[in-house]
């Protein structure tokens, strides 16, 4: 586990970590939580609390806290066998169960999982339950209409397979529909070892096993998927005429079980072990362990584990409500070369792993015709996912996930890459990281990849789309982020048969998807959001998210869509559009020539509705237009740029356009083009971030061109494709430096000279706004030489306006320190240092923390260290002593070191990579940091 500490906690000093077992508390009992009802729009969370205990409580000032904050009232009797519940919205709740509670709370309880925390009037913790969503938690209260409920009261509700999801509805304020006086065994931190095993190691499974009634058998299973012999867990449907009819079906028809994934022949039985024997480490420490026999190169391989108690109850997992259907590793040897280029290249970029069989890729990616679904208006089984397979990346493997092509006019475009779409299980999301390696905050739901052409067939590696959204996101205009990645497909026995049909993928570009997570990842408040669909014109299947106070209709989408128009006054624009952020989007699109939609085209963006309810709105909101699929940009191009609110500031004599204007919008969309072109579409900004870009994409070229150019039609080619891309990377840079600020030729349109420099200086000449401009102010080094911090003088020309200098209100100027680019990121403290550590069993206190604590009498050994069995880790060099006696373990082992760091000031953040069980609190010089697993009150 990473932990990233700001900037201002990395001082001088060492870091300190803290690692015990947590508390277990009593009565009363959290007993079920709804966190993620299946409509934002009703506001349906609750909690319920269970007095399990023979006396009454009283639980007057007491309170909820951390995921939601709650005090309950001074006097609040819970009888013995009684429900409390607190609801976000009593009237609510008791309109859709029929019950009362109290309420409303505070905060908002996350569908990612968060803890909840309840108090006594002291403020001690009496109960809490960390739920998360995936293994051993429940995955079907995840917005499918189930709470979490708790199979026993008396079991241990820290832990996640001590809950079960409620069978159909919730049940607040009566017996959990999951309920049993005797639960299955509790079964978690199941995991094996090595991560990414290679060819000829054997595979470790382990996982923690108890139960109050022993546990009588734990057994694995597993399930071994040659290279080329993919077994997929359900098979896609047939198409039929370019339809999916089964697609169509309303609900959509579920995808078939494949037979042969649950043949039990298929499946392999080991019993597992808790003896020390059989490849487990210590007898009776409740960790059950087995060696599978090693595999081959490229094997997939699952597993699934089956425990039975002493009364004969037994359950397997992952559970029943768990699409991911089994747990995974991939057996695999590293990247090989490719064709004579060095597999240090090719792994510059991070590498996707894609196992599937080679029908279902083939007729996804539909090279013949006879595969094609049809794309007209309103066929809803384009969005289909009907085909399964295998996602493995940062050694993590997604398994039984699904995959559909995207795009509309462009999808079956030419007979070389497709851009794709991939949908991960709920509660395995996929945990992304940025082009820098930094893992982005929200895990996403779905993988959206681009082609790297446009419909024209300009070969672009997508290098002017990652430019645009870069751009967008520098103004202050959220756009995705976006990444390549080097792509493999095992769909064949062989690795690399030839030159064309093996693994190798070549180059994949990745962008963020619109949805929840795009709103989260930056920073936006919750409001409705719809991605415009091609030939689409209903809100229903455009919506990405329905926040919680947003119209549920539609009709922020369908106003703007239906009344925006040429004869809107400035004042109803100005209520339904943030024209702040519109002028920085369609600025930048006049720059990048960012022109495919059209005002009734309803596609190529998305509609973000800022959460600014009024009567002037009409409590729709503010809209804000995004960016999306800006591949016809930087040279081809496609219509006018001449979206539904451009409509209703300009004339507009494109499809759905009319030539009525809004002549008063005009100055401020003009001064948002001039700052645009002064400060950012200049030659010393623009140029420098082309080539940046494109340095990040070299080294996988020259492969990737390998693997494309002049391939037989059966492997997909780029025969098709033209440009200055298909000439070579150096061409394409230079393309698109022509393109910003020299001029040239492009399919759809030329570019004249000055290039769009000289067209963006062109659009206030049209207007008249050119004799209007004050002239652009000169700023000038008059300093000291050598440029010291203590002699900085600049100089700044004087203010110049046509209309005379009455007219000055500011000036403000940015000046900045440009520094070398260097690596980024320092390890200022390798994994496998040496530390000092305490693990008698002794209580320590606190005065252990501080830096000039003498730890000479602790003893030292290099990392890992622990003892039992990890997650992920193969070999401890430290064996920790945890005690002798089973029920009597040591509760704390206390780690210090120390470093050094020479400028503090010149670091963001400090990562700390952590593998913990239970828990752990780290303290940098004396201040803690970091806690995972620990309850503050308690330690």
């Amino acid at each position: 586990m990473n932990f990233r500490l700001p900037y201002k906690n990395a001082v001088r000093g060492a870091l300190l970590a803290f690692i015990g077992i947590p508390s277990v508390y009593g009565a009363p009992v959290i007993n079920e939580i709804h966190y993620n009802p299946p409509d934002n729009s009703i506001r349906l969370e609750f909690i319920e609390i269970y007095n399990p205990g023979p006396k009454a409580l009283n639980l007057g000032g007491w309170r909820l806290s951390s995921a939601v904050d709650y005090l309950f009232p001074e006097s609040m009797p819970l009888l013995p066998g009684a429900y409390l519940v607190v609801s976000e919205d009593p009237a609510v709740l008791s309109a859709i169960f029929g019950i009362s509670s109290l309420g409303p709370w505070t905060g908002k309880l996350s569908s990612d999982g968060e803890t909840v925390r309840l108090r006594d009037g002291t403020g001690a913790v009496a109960d809490e339950a960390d739920y998360k969503v995936g293994f051993p938690w429940p995955v079907a209260a995840d917005g499918s209409g189930s709470s979490i409920e708790l199979i026993n009261h008396s079991l241990r509700n820290e832990l996640g397979s001590s809950w079960r999801g409620s069978e159909g509805s919730p049940t607040p304020g009566r017996a959990n529909s999951v309920f049993a006086a005797n639960a299955p065994p509790s079964i978690r931190k199941v995991a094996h070892s090595p991560r990414t095993p290679r060819t000829g190691e054997p595979i470790r499974v382990t996982a923690r096993v108890t139960d109050p009634d022993g546990v009588a058998t734990v057994a694995l299973e597993y399930q071994v998927v040659a290279p080329g012999s993919y077994i997929p867990s359900r098979l896609p449907h047939p198409i039929v005429r370019r339809r999916i009819p089964a697609a169509l079906t309303a609900p959509e028809t579920p995808l078939a079980l494949n037979p042969a994934y649950s043949d039990p022949s298929n499946w392999t039985t080991l019993p597992m072990h808790d003896d020390g024997t059989g490849g487990d480490d210590n007898s009776g420490d409740g960790i059950f362990s087995v060696e599978i026999p090693s595999q081959s190169h490229r094997t997939l391989l699952r597993y699934r584990i089956t425990v039975e108690d002493g009364l004969n109850l037994a359950t397997r997992v992952p559970y029943p409500d768990d699409a991911a259907l089994n747990f995974a590793c991939f057996v695999y040897d590293g990247v090989p070369d490719y064709n004579g280029h060095p597999a240090d290249d090719l792994t510059r970029l991070p590498v996707y792993h894609v196992i599937t069989r080679d029908e279902d890729w083939r007729e996804c990616y539909a090279w013949s015709s006879n595969n094609q679904i049809n794309q007209g208006s309103g066929n809803k089984d384009r969005h289909f996912y009907n085909w399964t397979g295998t996602f493995v990346y940062d050694d993590i493997v997604y398994d039984n996930i699904r995959y559909r092509l995207r795009g509309a006019n462009g999808r079956y475009q030419k007979g070389g890459k497709r851009s794709m779409r991939f949908r991960f299980n709920k509660g395995y999301y996929m945990q992304a990281r940025r082009q820098d390696g930094t893992p982005f905050e929200q895990k996403w739901r779905t993988l959206t990849t681009g082609k790297g052409f446009e419909n024209r067939g300009t070969l672009t590696y997508s290098l002017n789309e990652a430019l645009s959204m870069h751009l967008w996101n520098t103004i202050g205009l959220p756009a995705q982020d976006t990444l390549w990645t080097h792509l493999r497909v095992i769909d064949g026995a062989d690795e690399a048969p030839d030159q064309w049909r093996g693994d190798f993928w070549g180059l994949q570009y990745v962008v963020e998807t619109y949805d929840v997570r795009f709103l989260e990842e930056h920073g936006l408040p919750k409001g409705n959001l719809y991605k415009l669909i091609n030939q689409e014109r209903g809100w229903e299947r455009q919506q990405r998210y329905q926040a919680v106070h947003a119209p549920t209709d539609g009709s922020d989408h369908d106003n703007i869509e239906n009344n925006l128009t040429g004869n809107s006054s400035a004042s109803f624009i100005r209520s339904h559009v943030d024209l702040e952020k519109y002028y920085l989007y369609h600025g930048l699109s006049e720059a990048i020539r960012n022109y495919d939609f059209w005002p009734s085209a309803n596609k190529n963006m998305a509609y973000y509705f800022y959460p600014d309810y009024n009567a002037q709105n009409g409590g729709r909101g503010k809209l804000w237009i995004l960016p999306w699929d800006s591949d016809a940009t930087w040279g081809p191009t496609f219509n006018r740029g001449h979206d539904v609110v451009y409509n209703s500031i300009f004339p507009s004599a494109s499809t759905g356009g009319d030539p009525a204007f809004t002549p008063d919008l005009w100055p401020e969309y003009y001064n948002t083009v001039r700052e645009l072109r002064d400060l950012l579409w200049q030659e010393d900004q623009i140029n420098p971030l082309i080539e940046e870009f494109a340095e990040v994409i070299a080294p996988m070229i020259p492969a990737d061109s390998d693997r494309w150019k002049n391939a037989p039609p059966d492997a997909g080619n780029y025969n098709a494709l033209f440009g200055k891309g298909a000439i070579s990377l150096d061409a394409l840079v230079q393309d698109l430096k022509d393109f910003a600020f020299f001029g040239g030729s492009w399919p759809g349109e030329n570019v004249g000279p000055g290039g769009r420099a000289a067209h963006l200086d062109s659009l206030q000449v049209a207007a008249g706004e050119d004799e209007l401009i004050p002239a652009t102010p000169i700023i000038a080094y008059t300093g000291d030489v050598g440029f010291p911090s203590d002699g900085l003088v600049f100089e700044s020309s004087a203010y110049n306006d046509p209309q005379g200098d009455h007219t000055f209100a500011g000036m403000e100027w940015r000046v900045a320190e440009v520094s070398p680019l260097g690596t980024g990121v320092t390890t200022i403290l390798p994994a496998g240092s040496e530390w000092k550590y305490l693990d008698d069993g002794s209580d320590q206190g606190t005065i252990w923390r501080e830096p000039a604590f003498d730890d000479q009498g602790w003893a030292s050994g290099g990392t890992p260290a622990g003892y039992g069995g990890i997650t992920g880790v193969t070999d401890f060099r430290t064996s920790i002593d945890f005690g002798g006696i089973n029920n009597d373990r040591h509760e704390t082992t206390y780690f210090r070191r120390g470093i050094h760091i020479d400028d503090p000031s010149m670091l963001d953040y400090i990562e700390f990579g952590l593998h913990l069980d239970d828990g752990a609190v780290v303290y940098v010089n004396g201040s803690e940091v970091i806690r995972d697993g620990f309850n503050p009150d308690s330690v």
